[in-house]
C-alpha cells in the first residue's frame, strides 16, 4: 500500500487563518487523511527538503516573511523562525540541493533575495538583494527562481519585463553567492508574462509558461545560454476567452508535460515530449473541476494529478491515464479555502 505525504498552502485573508495543511494520501484506496494544520499567514509557495519546509508569506507588506518549519513530526510541525523576504509579495522560494542558500522571488518589489543557511533550519541575518531595472512603462515582477541542475546558474523569470535572467551562482560564497556582474538575459519580443519554468529531466531543455499569452516556450539549455526552439499555445486558435496561464510540470517519466490555464479556460493541457529534441506536441485538454487552477502537483508515481482551484476553494484529484489515449479522470474533490499550492514530499 503506497502512502504519500503532501502539504497544501492557502491564502489566509480573509477566508481562514489556517495557512498550511498536511495530509496523507493512499494511492491504492484514494483515501486522504488530514494529519495537522498550522496558522501561517498567506503561504503562497514552499520548498521542502528532508525535515525542513520553507514557505513565503505573501501578505503584501513592505517587509513580507519567510517561515521555516521542522516537519519531522507531521502531527506537530514546529515553526523554527521567520525571516524577512527583503521585499513585498514573495511568490516563489527555492534552494540549492545542498542547502547552502535559499532564493526568494519578490513579485511586488521586483527583487530577488538570497539568504545563506547557517545550520539546520536557521537562515543568516544578512541577505543579498538583487534588483532588475524595469523597462519603460513596465513594473519588475520576479515570479520564479530556479537553479540549473548542475547548481551553477540561477534562472529568474520576470513577468513584468518579459525577461529570463541567468545569473552565475557560487555556492561557496556565503553572502554574495549570485554574481550580478555576470548575467545572460533572454528578452521576449512580445508581451508574454513569463511565470514559471522547469528543466527537462536530463537538464538539456527549459520550459517556460507565459501567463499573459498562455504559450509554452521550449529552450535549449547550454551552460547558461537559453536558445529558443519552439513556441506552443495552450489554447486552440478559435479560443476567444481570457487567459491567465499559471503552472507547468513534467510527468516523472518525462514523456508528458502538463500546463494549467486559469482565466475563462480553467483547464490543464497535456503535451507529449520528444526527449531528443525537447519539443512538444499537443495531446489534449481537460477541465480542472473548478475555477482558478493556480497550481497543481503530480504525485511521485506519476499516476495522479492534484489541481489547486483557488477561486472555487477546492483541490481536484485526477488519475492520469496515458493508454490507449491520454486522460485525466476526476476522482474526488477536497474542500479548502483559497488553495494556492500543493507539494508532495
Amino acid at each position: 500500500m503506497t502512502k504519500l505525504n503532501f502539504v497544501i498552502g492557502c491564502y489566509t485573508s480573509p477566508t481562514s487563518d489556517i495557512g498550511l495543511s498536511f495530509f496523507e494520501f493512499c494511492s491504492d484506496t484514494i483515501d486522504i487523511q488530514i494529519i495537522s494544520t498550522l496558522q501561517v499567514a498567506n503561504p503562497s509557495y514552499c520548498l521542502t527538503s528532508g525535515d525542513l519546509l520553507l514557505a513565503v508569506n505573501e501578505s503584501g507588506t513592505d517587509d513580507d516573511k519567510i517561515t521555516v518549519l521542522n516537519i519531522s513530526n507531521l502531527s506537530a510541525p514546529k515553526i523554527l523562525g521567520q525571516y524577512s523576504s527583503n521585499g513585498s509579495s514573495p511568490c516563489y522560494i527555492s534552494a540549492d540541493k545542498d542547502l547552502n542558500h535559499a532564493f526568494v522571488a519578490n513579485y511586488g518589489s521586483g527583487s530577488l533575495s538570497v539568504r545563506p543557511f547557517i545550520s539546520f533550519g536557521i537562515l543568516g541575518t544578512k541577505s543579498q538583494v538583487v534588483n532588475e531595472l524595469p523597462k519603460a512603462n513596465c513594473e519588475s515582477n520576479f515570479h520564479a527562481v530556479i537553479l540549473s541542475p548542475d547548481n551553477k546558474f540561477l534562472l529568474v523569470t520576470n513577468l513584468g519585463t518579459d525577461t529570463i535572467s541567468v545569473f552565475q551562482y557560487n555556492k561557496n560564497a556565503i553572502h554574495e553567492s549570485v554574481q550580478t556582474s555576470s548575467v545572460n538575459q533572454f528578452i521576449f519580443k512580445e508581451r508574454v508574462g513569463p511565470r514559471h519554468l522547469i528543466f527537462s529531466n536530463d537538464g538539456e531543455f527549459v520550459y517556460v509558461i507565459g501567463e499573459i499569452n498562455a504559450n509554452i516556450y521550449v529552450f535549449k539549455w547550454n551552460n547558461g545560454i537559453l536558445k529558443l526552439k519552439q513556441e506552443v499555445p495552450l489554447m486552440n486558435k478559435d479560443y476567444m476567452g481570457a487567459n491567465s496561464a499559471a503552472d507547468l510540470h513534467l510527468m516523472p517519466s518525462g514523456d508528458f508535460l502538463l500546463a494549467s490555464n486559469r482565466g475563462d479556460a480553467n483547464q490543464i493541457a497535456v503535451f507529449s515530449v520528444n526527449k531528443v529534441t525537447g519539443e512538444l506536441t499537443y495531446s489534449s485538454s481537460f477541465d480542472t473541476g473548478g475555477v482558478g487552477p493556480r497550481n497543481f502537483a503530480v504525485d511521485p508515481t506519476g499516476n495522479f494529478v492534484f489541481a489547486a482551484n483557488q477561486y472555487s476553494n477546492q483541490i481536484s484529484i485526477f488519475r492520469f491515464i496515458n493508454l490507449p489515449t491520454v486522460q485525466l479522470k476526476l476522482l474526488k474533490n477536497l474542500t479548502l479555502p483559497s488553495p494556492v499550492f500543493i507539494k508532495f514530499f
